[in-house]
């Protein structure tokens, strides 16, 4: 039996939703990106959300992100992702440094 019920929301490469400062999944039954990873999945996005560090540089949140986004494109086959942060840019900045630099 599929829990699918449509593909609207069915993308070329995987989403990874990453989470801001003091980000997290749930706490005091309170839900970070409020059902949307399972509305996506239900209707055809194959969906991520990153886990990191709730307070930390954004360096090493960026390594973080960086290193769960390799781990995601290595069990997809895919080679890229729709990352989609809220707020704390600076760390999605520094995955993008930390990538560029690793590629030399």
């Amino acid at each position: 039996m599929s829990y699918q019920r449509s593909t609207y929301a069915q993308t070329k490469y995987p989403i990874v939703l990453a989470h801001g400062l003091f980000g997290f999944g749930s706490a005091a039954g309170i839900d970070y990106f409020y059902q949307i990873p399972p509305d996506l999945a239900r209707n055809g996005a194959d969906i991520w959300t990153s886990q990191m560090s709730a307070m930390n540089s954004s360096e090493l949140r960026g390594e973080q992100r960086l290193q769960q986004v390799q781990t995601i494109i290595a069990y997809t086959g895919k080679d890229k992702v729709n990352l989609i942060g809220h707020s704390h840019r600076r760390a999605v900045y520094a995955l993008k440094l930390l990538t560029f630099l690793k590629a030399f």
